[in-house]
């Protein structure tokens, strides 16, 4: 297996230094070396190397070749030498694999690789970017089955809750701005928050708004207000009341209690009616509410759950869920992603 590459002064490449893991993805933006990195894996067997520029051997881009230089030439920094080092754990022999996929022009693989198709490849994707985005792939993912369609993600198009409610506040008027630039695209966006015992947002098959509040809790936790209101109000304070008009289509999840809540109702919807209202049972709001004595509450059971998975990662896990879920089952039982369904099928 490869274990890491170092470049210096290679085409475009001025000084790279890459740690490899068994699946490795090499992301950005065009014109950023992506392929000039990927095509350095050639030169271990020699392989579409052209002998040109007096005898010497270099990788050509087909837009330099009619101009009888090499890219190498064109990049190349004379105030450094060149060197391309090349690690590999002893024992290992190293290939490459070209396949026309669909859009994918070449995979660079090891030895007895399965060569995959490019929708492999978008879920392998999906499932690098969770270990990164716990939860944001949990809506994500939940969303692209509910509308039917698939995302490109471009950052900072999600906001999910870091530091509470108040770090939401804060950063949404710069979100929705970044969103507003790119009005006139095909463009969608998520704001996942947990509700963390906050009134319920309920809304009737006539329209009615009520709001469900949590009897005996703390004199602080009865003073929060609907989440979701909050949320939409904001917006609509800087995008206009009708959310037709907006500059992108959005929804905005609040799972009651928390993401780990619809986790447990997509695994048992019959369970939605018992969950517990708190994330952990060490939690000090929990063991005054419970007496000093609260049973397992949401990411407790969900760990648990995971454990009995065989030590899921919880972004595979969450997932994971998301993939085999039954949509209309959890609907049904939950008003807050009834909430989030729908206003998803309004885009």
């Amino acid at each position: 297996m490869l274990s890491r590459i170092e470049v210096q002064n290679y085409r475009s490449l001025l000084d790279v230094k890459v740690n490899l893991s068994p699946f490795t993805l090499v992301i950005g933006a065009n014109g950023s070396g992506k392929s000039n990195f990927l095509q350095l894996f050639y030169i271990l067997t020699n392989f579409k190397i052209d002998e040109h520029d007096l005898g010497k051997p270099s990788l050509l881009r087909k837009k330099w070749l009619n101009f009888g230089i090499t890219e190498q030439k064109h990049f190349n920094n004379k105030n450094k030498p060149q060197f391309i080092r090349i690690c590999t754990i002893a024992g290992d022999d190293i290939s490459v694999k070209d396949n026309d996929v669909d859009k994918l022009k070449d995979i660079y693989s090891m030895p007895d690789a399965k060569v995959h198709g490019l929708e492999d490849l978008i879920k392998a994707i999906k499932r690098v970017a969770s270990i990164f985005n716990e939860s944001n792939i949990f809506f994500e993912r939940c969303a692209e089955r509910i509308s039917g369609k698939s995302f490109y993600r471009v950052e900072p198009r999600r906001i999910r809750k870091n530091g509470g409610i108040g770090e939401v506040r804060k950063k949404l008027p710069t979100f929705l701005n970044d969103i507003r630039k790119s009005a006139g695209m095909d463009a969608y966006f998520i704001i996942a928050l947990d509700n963390d015992r906050a009134p319920e947002h309920l809304v009737s098959d006539d329209q009615t708004l009520t709001h469900n509040k949590i009897p005996g809790l703390s004199k602080q936790e009865q003073t929060k207000q609907c989440r979701f209101c909050e949320i939409e109000g904001r917006i609509k304070e800087l995008w206009g009341n009708d959310s037709n008009n907006w500059f992108a289509k959005g929804a905005i999840a609040v799972p009651v209690q928390m993401l780990e809540s619809w986790i447990l109702i997509a695994l048992d919807p019959a369970s939605a009616e018992k969950l517990p209202i708190f994330a952990e049972k060490t939690q000090s709001l929990a063991k005054k509410f419970h007496n000093g004595a609260p049973l397992d509450q949401l990411k407790d059971l969900c760990d648990q759950i995971r454990y009995e998975k065989g030590g899921l990662e919880k972004g595979s896990f969450f997932l994971d869920v998301a993939d085999k879920m039954n949509i209309e089952e959890v609907t049904e039982v939950s008003s807050s992603f009834a909430q989030f369904k729908n206003q998803i099928i309004s885009w």
